[in-house]
């Protein structure tokens, strides 16, 4: 029987697949082309989508070290869960948290989603392994919603993807 998490992880890994395929085909520069001074390249939202993987994914790795001290996630978590999901599938755009921020850096295509590839699999080995006992404890820390259960923080992460996809397919269009 598959976790149930694994519906929001196979939903984040779908919206992966159609930015690397919107972006496979694309110049280095247009990959690094600003729009705008203010706005993020199409290279800079996928390093910020990137760094909110890697950063949740080691997080997370750095929680089961300590699997003892997790608490159930309650009322408080998925309450801000819900309203951190419906705040990301609106048009409002939000200030990205320093950790995520991307930088200035030029970035090849293929490259980087070869790299990004790498994690995903990282990824999948981290889930495959996952104890099922552990699904409800807080096992992440959302750096403007605080602690979510694995459910929680994989259908942020898969709506995260969804928005930061739809960002890119419509700076490409």
């Amino acid at each position: 029987m598959e976790k149930p998490y694994m519906l929001y992880f196979n939903a984040m890994i779908a919206a992966h697949k159609e930015i690397f395929d919107a972006v496979n085909d694309l110049s280095t520069d247009r990959f690094n082309q600003k729009p705008d001074e203010k706005s993020w390249s199409v290279a800079q939202i996928m390093e910020h989508l990137f760094l909110a993987e890697e950063f949740a994914l080691s997080y997370m790795n750095k929680k089961m070290k300590s699997q003892g001290k997790l608490k159930k996630a309650g009322f408080s978590s998925a309450f801000k869960s819900k309203l951190l999901n419906a705040c990301l599938r609106s048009s409002v755009k939000f200030k990205a948290p320093s950790l995520t921020n991307p930088s200035e850096n030029s970035y090849d295509p293929k490259e980087f989603t070869k790299q990004w590839l790498a994690q995903d699999e990282k990824f999948k080995q981290y889930l495959s392994d996952f104890p099922a006992e552990l699904v409800y404890l807080e096992i992440f820390k959302h750096p403007v919603v605080g602690k979510l259960n694995m459910l929680q923080t994989l259908e942020f992460m898969s709506i995260h993807a969804q928005r930061h996809k739809n960002q890119i397919l419509k700076r490409l269009a």
